[in-house]
């Protein structure tokens, strides 16, 4: 797969299809809105001057002169699209798919690179109008994340696998050199001026910043300083209620406690907007809030009040470096779920951000400027789930305002006429879940010339492997004013097929729903179980402090589940754990909880690192046997019971270690950052292994066998 000419499939006309699926979006115009804005302050007063390029990043998405490459990621497939959105190629590859980006246009053509990740290859291919023809691969353990170069000579990838930076040479497709970070990076971005490589992560709270020159590291730093308190309020009108506000620390020496603190996490995109300053979504979680929960927060997550949500999301801002190292950062608030996908307008100063979370988009103004505001916020309409991971701008092409209509202006099928003029419910034809009280409508515009030059921005859907282009105003004078215009938003079918069961399907959409599932739609599954992994946190429960564990690959055959060993079986768990959330687990069908079932036994094993030493591995693995095996038994690495351990719990089940290399903290109470501090007997836990008799190689050896497990 992937050594053929992109071939030439079915043309599918999506302008006809899209009219009958076109949903009204919900949109909200705001007069320009300063955003709350913590931890610091950048951005000049006038407009950026210096843009980066737009392959300084990857994503599912990239446009060019005549139309969009798109990767779909369940259905293990590249696909080629006009602008009209109609596909006209695709190329099988495998599922779960990395990123793609798209190079500079030079004599030569221009060339796309994509991370498949599943078949641990970088492939490139040459391009020429629909048509991508194989121009050489490299063999890299589990690529994910890709970036070029300003002048396309040098690409950078993540390993996901390796937990690796890794440089290639794009003209040979050789490897330069690879630098070693920590656990689940992501996205990679270079710097403007091609200095500089940033990395985010999943499961830490910080951003690598890598330099080109000798590859030194240096850290970003994206968790709050200041932790925050618990405070009972008294309102007049409203009683007595609770809330949460930053208290600056004692001193930045001060060691953080726990209890308060917050902590960034899941980095799935950067990119960089005017002046070289860097932007990435990112989550920000007090996984502790109290260290005395009230009783009726026994068992809720973080043991806060139930009114103070403990994630919320935002977008932060590095600015580069100054001559002594420093990087100024700030964050803003965002009013969506799970920011995954980034696109920057340079002509307009503007960023927009998706929510894989809710299906919503935001659009900034001034997002390289001091004060950053917010312009519109809407969702992408009723119907299936999205679960945005991609956006991309195209320029200059014609508008389609005249090509398409909404749901609501589609003749009804014979049969519904009567529950209104076109069909709907309501007594006005209109039907009454399409608008919610106290949203504007659609806001209107001057009419354009459907052929007139105009922008439009292109969001992709992982759930539902389709598109959604949104047509922008074309006139930068007026995008502040009436960004929409007159616009329509549809969404089109399906680009491809998916490989996964359609129960699976149904089971992804609920594990990333940021609604219905918690108090205030705070939370979801996957915000703290990305891709079926963990968030690297330890939360207050009670009594007790509990890592968040690794789901994917360790599901199937470990039951009873939770640390406790309380839960007898998966649908069990999901609804005590959606009580934790503050949701209603009643209001769930069993096919429902099924359903997120059937997604993550269907979620592939964490592959473990590449090991180079296999006398090593062998020692290590005897080691383990001897000492660890008599819980952590067969496949699964688990004997499924629980054991008494002097802690806060009665017992505390088996857990499996699959994927251990990937899922630190350890202990269930995550007191052992790293496998060399659990052999050392550093953390809380002290009668689970004797390792006291252990030598140093032997305690080395163990943990080259635990982390390929």
């Amino acid at each position: 797969m992937g050594t053929g000419v992109l071939a030439l499939g079915l043309a599918v006309g999506l302008g006809s299809v899209w009219t009958a699926q076109a949903k009204r979006p919900k949109v909200a115009l705001f007069e320009p809105t300063t955003l709350d804005r913590e931890q610091g302050e950048l951005g000049a007063i006038a407009a950026p001057k210096r843009f980066g390029s737009s392959h300084a990043h990857g994503g599912t998405l990239a446009a060019d002169e005549t139309g969009l490459w798109v990767l779909e990621r369940t259905a293990g497939a590249l696909i080629r699209t006009d602008h009209a959105g109609e596909v006209k190629a695709t190329i099988e590859l495998h599922p779960n798919l990395g990123e793609l980006v798209l190079g500079p246009a030079g004599e030569g053509g221009r060339s796309l690179y994509v991370a498949d990740r599943s078949a641990d290859t970088l492939l490139r291919y040459a391009v020429d109008g629909d048509t991508a023809t194989p121009a050489g691969e490299l063999k890299v353990t589990e690529p994910h994340g890709v970036a070029l170069s300003p002048d396309g000579g040098t690409l950078f990838l993540t390993s996901v696998a390796n937990h690796e930076l890794v440089a290639v040479d794009t003209a040979t497709m050789k490897m330069l050199w690879r630098k070693e970070l920590v656990a689940e990076p992501r996205p990679v971005a270079v710097t403007p001026d091609g200095e500089s490589v940033l990395v985010g992560f999943l499961t830490s709270g910080a951003i690598a910043r890598v330099s080109l020159k000798d590859q030194s590291v240096h850290w970003h730093a994206l968790s709050p300083r200041d932790p925050i308190e618990i405070e009972e309020d008294f309102e007049e009108h409203w009683g007595e209620g609770v809330s949460a506000r930053p208290v600056e620390a004692e001193s930045r020496f001060d060691v953080p406690k726990d209890t308060g603190r917050r902590q960034a996490r899941m980095v799935f995109a950067i990119t960089f907007v005017g002046d070289g300053a860097a932007v990435a979504g990112v989550q920000v979680a007090t996984s502790q809030m109290e260290l005395r929960p009230t009783a009726d927060r026994q068992d809720s997550y973080g043991g806060g009040a139930a009114e103070i949500a403990p994630i919320e999301y935002r977008f932060a801002r590095i600015a580069e470096p100054g001559e002594d190292g420093y990087a100024a950062i700030d964050q803003h608030h965002l009013t969506l779920h799970q920011p995954r996908s980034l696109a920057y307008d340079r002509t307009r100063d503007v960023l927009y951000v998706g929510g894989y979370g809710d299906d919503e988009i935001v659009a900034l103004a001034h997002a390289s400027r001091e004060h950053p505001t917010m312009l519109w916020h809407a969702s992408l309409g009723l119907g299936t789930g999205c679960g945005i991971d991609g956006l991309t701008l195209i320029e200059g092409q014609p508008g389609t305002a005249a090509q398409v209509r909404f749901e609501d202006e589609v003749e009804a099928p014979e049969g519904e006429k009567e529950a209104g003029k076109d069909g709907k419910d309501g007594k006005d034809g209109k039907d009454p879940k399409d608008e919610k009280a106290g949203e504007p409508d659609e806001p209107e515009g001057p009419v354009v010339d459907p052929s007139a030059p105009g922008m439009a921005l292109w969001a992709h859907c992982e759930l539902t492997r389709s598109v959604v282009r949104i047509d922008l105003d074309p006139n930068p004078e007026r995008i502040h004013s009436k960004p929409l215009a007159s616009r329509k938003w549809v969404r089109g079918p399906a680009l491809a097929e998916s490989k996964r069961d359609a129960k699976v399907e149904e089971g992804a959409e609920l594990f990333r729903r940021g609604e219905d599932f918690s108090l205030g739609g705070a939370l979801a599954c996957a915000s703290c179980h990305p891709e079926g992994r963990n968030d690297g946190l330890s939360w207050r429960l009670g009594r007790s402090i509990l890592q968040t564990p690794m789901l994917a690959g360790r599901v199937e055959g470990t039951s009873p589940y939770k640390w406790t060993g309380e839960d007898p079986n998966l649908v069990a768990s999901f609804m005590h754990t959606i009580e934790r959330i503050g949701g209603a687990p009643e209001d769930l069908e069993r096919s429902e909880l099924e359903a997120i079932e059937a997604y993550l036994r269907s979620l592939p094993p964490p592959r473990p690192p590449d090991n180079t030493d296999a006398e090593a591995l062998a020692r290590g693995k005897a080691v383990f046997e001897d000492a660890c095996s008599m819980c952590h038994e067969g496949a699964q690495s688990t004997d499924q019971s629980q054991h008494e351990f002097d802690t806060t719990m009665r017992k505390v089940d088996t857990p499996s270690l699959i994927g251990l290399a990937h899922s630190n903290p350890y202990y269930h109470d995550g007191s052992a950052v790293d496998l060399q501090t659990l052999l050392d007997d550093r953390g809380s836990i002290h009668d689970m292994v004797d390792s006291s008799d252990m030598s140093a190689q032997q305690r080395a050896d163990l943990i080259v066998y635990l982390r390929s497990l």
